[in-house]
């Protein structure tokens, strides 16, 4: 039997198999028994799991982390002010220091070896562009994988934190190239975490980190099983499918490409320029995932990486002090980018991320659970019966 269209137009955020499961065996159980014996269901006992599971406190937050879910759930406990300076720290400092690096980047890339500028003044820029953007990087990854941790999501944090221990020791040229390791390791969590139980709100980081490398192994055999083309495909697909498949395969030439180029030493080399094109191969796949989805930090990321990713590679192959040029115009574009996409650790902290829209149809259940959860006992109870009765 069919579930209400009611269900199926939701917009849940968390995996909720059991209750879920519960619900379907309520509709299934009402079904079988009505055509032997027309007997009343649901049963009080399946009601009375049914109201149990719905008034459990970790169920209630879960909910609060959905799209839609505006009002208070009387079952949750009050939220703690969130803190003024740690927010500024987190927030503010990271985008007007971004900012102003953008502005000394382009002005570098617009004017170095053109003799517009003092060469003391086109010097400064150069130099200290990329130390301010190194800085102001750091801070915005650094915090917010601190941020990550804090709530547990161990490869989201590992993404952001590897950001913040490799790329303020690289060259200004390699800067975009090595930060695929962080890059990879944090679009690999988002394109499978659906696939982690509690993913947005995990129990503890061990778990969540061995829940990650589950959903790791799962992902790279449906991508395997589904090809890059045909009926089955899960990568390039219409977004009201897209699972975050495609941005699970754009991170491993993200990844690879990067751990590559890092291992090609410094300047340039043949071996390195395979790595920028391999790492932005990687990166256009991953930046057509983030296009994909929903979620504006993810959609105005994927944009501005698009451009980084073509300018990186130009750099990669044009001369002195042309490559200069480029770099500092591509720098300032990532600065851009970076902002939006950490925001993302932000926005799962805050219950404002948006997934997917194929995971958002496939657990649609989960809304109508929290709508359930919103009402009183005996309320639940009439609507149950109520879908059960009008359902196809």
């Amino acid at each position: 039997m069919a579930l209400p269209d009611l269900i199926y137009a939701a917009m849940p955020y968390v995996e909720m198999a059991n209750t879920r499961a519960l619900l379907k065996s309520l509709y299934e159980q009402s079904d079988s028994e009505q055509e032997n014996n027309n007997a009343k269901f649901p049963t009080e006992d399946n009601l009375s799991q049914l109201h149990e599971k719905l008034s459990d406190e970790k169920v209630a937050e879960s909910y609060d982390c959905m799209e839609g879910v505006h009002e208070d759930n009387p079952i949750k406990k009050n939220k703690a002010k969130p803190d003024k300076q740690i927010n500024f720290i987190r927030d503010e400092i990271p985008k007007y220091g971004l900012a102003l690096a953008s502005i000394m980047h382009i002005t570098s890339g617009l004017t170095r070896g053109a003799s517009v500028l003092p060469e003391a003044v086109s010097d400064f820029l150069h130099k200290n562009s990329t130390r301010l953007s190194k800085t102001f990087n750091f801070v915005n990854y650094t915090v917010k994988g601190l941020d990550a941790l804090k709530h547990k999501r161990s490869w989201d944090a590992l993404g952001r934190l590897a950001y913040s221990v490799i790329a303020p020791f690289q060259a200004q040229e390699d800067l975009f190239l090595s930060s695929g390791i962080s890059s990879g390791i944090t679009m690999f969590e988002q394109g499978q975490r659906h696939k982690v139980p509690d993913g947005n709100k995990p129990k503890s980081c061990a778990e969540n980190f061995m829940h990650n490398i589950g959903a790791f192994k799962k992902m790279m055999l449906e991508i395997f099983n589904g090809g890059l083309w045909g009926p089955n495909r899960k990568v390039f697909v219409h977004e009201d499918r897209e699972e975050g498949h495609t941005m699970f395969l754009g991170a491993i030439g993200n990844f690879s490409g990067a751990l590559l180029g890092m291992l090609s030493g410094k300047g340039k080399s043949i071996k390195k320029i395979f790595a920028t094109f391999v790492r932005n191969a990687g990166g256009i796949v991953c930046d057509w995932g983030k296009i994909m989805s929903p979620d504006w930090n993810n959609k105005v990321s994927g944009i501005t990486y698009l451009i980084v990713s073509v300018l990186d590679v130009a750099q990669s192959l044009a001369p002195e002090p042309l490559a200069s040029r480029v770099s500092h115009i591509s720098l300032a574009i990532n600065n851009l980018a970076n902002y939006f996409y950490v925001n993302t650790s932000k926005a799962t902290s805050d219950g404002d991320y948006q997934e997917f829209k194929g995971n958002v149809k496939n657990n649609a259940e989960d809304q109508f659970l929290v709508n359930l959860a919103r009402t009183s006992p005996n309320t639940r109870d009439m609507i149950i019966r109520s879908n059960i009765s009008t359902a196809a």
